[in-house]
């Protein structure tokens, strides 16, 4: 059974961007490193994160990564996403936006990378 729902006028905010990106290129992949958003109100009742939003430039692609997808490390703060594969050699940007129970929150964007 679930446990009762009861309304409330808690505020939930979009959390800020992901910090400290960066994207490592291989042969038709690439890693994704980052950190969790900083807080948007320190002390506040923060909306926990459920996924982050990965979208592949150019092209449009959106990868959602969700549990098993994100690995964090004890400290909380450093988070990798598996491999994205199935890239085309070129040049690629990447943006990572956290999604909370407000929605899409803001996207850090990453260097440019070369894919083999």
């Amino acid at each position: 059974p679930s446990f009762p729902i009861m309304p409330s006028n808690r505020q939930v905010q979009l959390l800020p961007p992901p910090s400290g990106v960066s994207v490592h290129g291989g042969n038709g992949e690439v890693s994704i490193h980052f950190q969790n958003p900083a807080a948007a109100n320190p002390g506040a009742d923060e909306s926990p994160i459920t996924s982050y939003i990965v979208t592949v430039e150019p092209g449009d692609r959106q990868v959602t990564l969700t549990g098993r997808n994100i690995i964090t490390l004890a400290d909380g703060k450093h988070t990798t996403f598996k491999v994205i594969s199935g890239l085309k050699p070129g040049t690629y940007t990447f943006r990572i936006a956290a999604v909370n129970e407000a929605g899409e929150g803001a996207a850090a964007t990453s260097e440019p990378v070369v894919v083999q």
